[in-house]
């Protein structure tokens, strides 16, 4: 997300390069912004080092993650195999907590997930699949 073309030349344009960028185009293209705010990072690891320029980054471009839902950014199609992945070192145990409506249309369940009897995360659906899924989802968030 941070590294598209579209992301990084309205930064660019941000910070005032599209007022200083001198090139045959005009309007300035957003590729044009894009690399030329590339470049920058490049010239600022160069000359003052990575950890200046790993600084600048998250000044300046991590902040546009500020306000996202990372769920619209990434798509888990996994969350509990991804969990597990890392937390590889804790056992992961998924447990019904609660259930409603078992016999009707509205079935709603609660799973827990605890590891070490810590809760990690509580998760709420109309299966215990998607309940577990959500709950996984709630412990990586």
């Amino acid at each position: 997300h941070l590294m598209t073309t579209e992301m990084l030349s309205h930064v660019a344009s941000h910070i005032g390069l599209r007022d200083i960028v001198l090139c045959s185009d005009f309007p300035v293209e957003d590729i044009t912004l894009a690399n030329t705010f590339a470049s920058i990072v490049t010239a600022l690891e160069v000359s003052s080092g990575k950890e200046r320029a790993r600084k600048f980054v998250k000044d300046i471009l991590v902040a546009q993650l500020t306000g996202k839902d990372i769920y619209d950014l990434w798509k888990v199609d996994d969350a509990f195999g991804y969990l597990k992945l890392v937390l590889k070192d804790k056992d992961i145990e998924p447990r019904l907590c609660n259930q409603s409506g078992v016999s009707t249309i509205l079935t709603n369940y609660q799973v827990g997930l605890y590891s070490n009897k810590e809760l990690l995360g509580i998760g709420f659906g109309e299966t215990v699949d998607i309940a577990k899924h959500t709950a996984a989802l709630d412990a990586i968030q």
